[in-house]
């Protein structure tokens, strides 16, 4: 017969975060790369739509300029 476990999930986290603590260092870490990772990963599309907006509004106001004369 199998014997029920009644421990919640949170106690079995604590119990798998006592196995970590040497390794606390390296766990941060770990997780602050994922995020910076992350946030590079979407901030790179930001930052070429702004920089092909930047080139597209320099060649207009050159055209507009070259018109205009």
């Amino acid at each position: 017969m199998s014997k029920k476990n009644n421990d919640s999930g949170f106690t079995v986290l604590a119990k798998l975060l006592k196995y970590t603590k040497p390794y606390t260092f390296y766990l941060v870490f770990t997780i602050v790369s994922a995020v910076i990772s992350a946030i590079a990963t979407l901030y790179a599309p930001v930052l070429i739509g702004q920089a092909v907006d930047f080139i597209i509004d320099i060649n207009n106001l050159c055209h507009t300029i070259a018109t205009a004369k």
